[in-house]
């Protein structure tokens, strides 16, 4: 947790003193692991217009006065939290309500101190007998609750004032103020934030130019770590140096940080298909500003495709990421860098416990040839930020329309409220929009599954199951391969042969006779029946039926095979009979077909 706060200058600092005045910073507490990132010009108008639209007239201004720093910090949740940070502590939080469909505001105490000047709506006073006891731990009950704005609906953002109007607390409205009015038991408000101690505002008139000088000495610490570790490492392996460009903030400043250490990597940019069209160009942009060579890898329709293989991708049924980078990007490394490369990656440990787990240099186990290293993986969102500031960095402009994270832009990973600012901003998620109506009519899904984002897990999280939302109990994509018998076996599926074909070296030399492909010692294949002779072989075999019958030809078990018997011929892997030697190699990595076809329910 490395945010503080300097009380003296009111900026936000990523080390332990501020550059300008040299004071000592003080902790923040945030919710972990405090990845915290500026406040936007969306962001804060969004903030205002919420404000005013809650609690009255004049809020947005005294909420934000626009004359400070504020940064936001992502907190676990339902969906997207963001925690609002001013003055060097926490004054509310900015929320997608997924069952009400819209973004709320909803202060902390310190943020209700700043709205109490023009508080109109959404407050209730309590009786004085009830101040105490909510001070120490209790709820509002609605029999303790003497007045209250009008217009309060359940499940509203409140706060809760003592009888001379202070703010003693804030909450959520368990109901109505009409309800709370003939109540005669019953929690009124749920209190989530007490008054602990006086809330101090400071001064403002600080902007971010301020606080890039607040923290310079922090940010040149990182960077001349970051070229230091560059350099060890192009200095250590004799292979050309490539900068993975995604188009988001942290590929950027890994980016910068090699041509800060004098170093002027290709930049390589993966086109997924379902990249936005800022990104693209974002992308292509770089390259030209720093006069680097560009290479774009093209997936083109594969996403599309993979549809019709295996359903929607959810987070738990991640096919899109395998098919759609891992494969291309493996057939690209393997043609263009066969010799291997050294890659530049914007990967951050505070972006997911996997990460956290890294390291800040790594070999590829999916992609061979493939040295990955982050210079900037013990940096913070914040830190990134300050820095391509600091460097005038010509960013995406989707972080200035409300995201906080640059990829596809129908990922599964992302977050409802991250879903609706694309809708209203982006026309070509009509596309993935009408697919999932579509998806949900012919599979006689409930409407919640759209409504809430569900096609996002295939095994629903607990908050759904919690409110008695269950996972329908059907297939996403075309399932993979099972058999029923003894000894002849049936496939669940037909079985094209010449599909077969193209992989049944795998298995051994093989030969075809009547129309069955015998792979001699392992198994003979026709197109309905499987006689099985080495049980040895059993995973294996159905591994390569299910390879026949949903490959897509993404290619990741290309850049897998040793003799370079495996290639990409009419949208499909093939194994040539002269090269492959039966290793079987290539069934020890990711595949999408074998491992996202198991007959998984949605």
């Amino acid at each position: 947790m490395k945010l503080k706060w300097c009380e003296e200058c009111n900026l936000p600092l990523v080390g332990k003193r501020c550059s300008v005045c040299g004071s000592e910073g003080k902790s923040v507490e945030v919710t972990p692991p405090g990845d915290v990132r500026p406040a936007f010009e969306y962001d804060l108008n969004m903030i205002w217009e919420l404000a005013e639209k809650q609690f009255g007239d004049g809020c947005g201004e005294a909420f934000d006065p626009r004359d400070k720093v504020l940064v936001l910090n992502r907190a676990p949740g339902e969906d997207r939290i963001d925690e609002i940070i001013s003055d060097g502590q926490v004054i509310g939080s900015l929320k997608y309500d997924i069952f009400r469909g819209r973004f709320i505001l909803s202060p902390r105490v310190e943020g209700a101190v700043r709205l109490l000047p023009c508080l109109k709506r959404s407050w209730v006073v309590v009786d004085e007998g009830a101040v105490r006891p909510i001070l120490e731990s209790a709820n509002a009950l609605a029999v303790g609750i003497s007045e209250m704005s009008e217009g309060i609906e359940k499940g509203d953002e409140v706060v809760v004032l003592s009888p001379d109007g202070e703010v003693i607390a804030v909450g959520r409205a368990m109901m109505s103020g009409e309800e709370m009015k003939k109540a005669e038991r019953g929690v009124g408000i749920k209190v989530r934030h007490r008054l602990k101690e006086p809330v101090h505002i400071l001064k403002g008139g600080q902007d971010w130019d301020m606080a890039i000088e607040a923290n310079r000495h922090a940010i040149e610490r990182n960077v001349k770590k970051g070229t230091g570790f560059i350099k060890r490492v192009v200095e250590e392996n004799n292979m050309p140096l490539v900068a993975s460009y995604s188009g988001g903030k942290d590929s950027l400043a890994a980016l910068l940080v090699a041509l800060d250490a004098g170093y002027k990597p290709t930049v390589m940019f993966l086109n997924t298909g379902i990249e936005m069209p800022e990104t693209i160009e974002n992308a292509r942009k770089t390259a030209e500003i720093y006069g680097l060579e560009y290479q774009e890898i093209d997936a083109g329709d594969a996403f599309w495709r993979g549809l019709e293989i295996f359903g929607p991708p959810a987070k738990d049924y991640r096919w899109c990421c395998k098919a759609c980078k891992l494969g291309p990007t493996t057939l690209f490394i393997k043609e263009n860098y066969p010799e291997g490369m050294i890659s530049i990656i914007g990967q951050r440990k505070y972006e997911s416990e996997s990460r956290s787990r890294k390291g800040e240099e790594w070999e590829n186990p999916w992609v061979k040839k493939q040295k990955g290293i982050s210079p900037i993986q013990d940096w913070t969102a914040l830190e990134v930020w300050l820095y391509l500031f600091m460097k005038g960095a010509d960013y995406n402009p989707w972080y200035e329309r409300g995201l906080y994270r640059i990829g596809c832009y129908l990922c599964p990973s992302a977050d409802m409220g991250d879903a609706v600012i694309l809708k209203q901003n982006f026309e070509g998620y009509e596309r993935w929009d009408s697919y999932l109506s579509e998806y949900a009519k012919e599979k006689g899904l409930e409407d919640e599954w759209l409504e809430y984002g569900l096609w996002r897990w295939r095994r629903f999280p607990p908050w759904a199951r919690s409110r008695g939302m269950k996972a329908p109990e059907i297939k996403r994509g075309k399932g993979g391969v099972s058999f029923e018998g003894k000894e002849e076996l049936k496939p669940s599926v037909d079985l094209d042969m010449e599909r077969v074909k193209a992989f049944a070296s795998i298995l051994g030399d093989w030969e075809e006779k009547d129309g069955k492909i015998d792979v001699k010692g392992v198994c003979t294949i026709s197109e309905g029946s499987v006689s099985i002779h080495d049980m040895r072989s059993f995973r294996d075999i159905v591994g390569v039926l299910e390879q026949a019958v949903n490959c897509m030809g993404c290619g990741v078990c290309v850049g897998r095979c040793p003799t370079g018997a495996l290639s990409i011929i009419d949208g499909i892997a093939v194994a040539n009979p002269g090269d492959c030697v039966h290793c079987r190699e290539c069934l020890r990595g990711p595949c999408p077909a074998r491992d996202f076809n198991p007959g998984n329910s949605a």
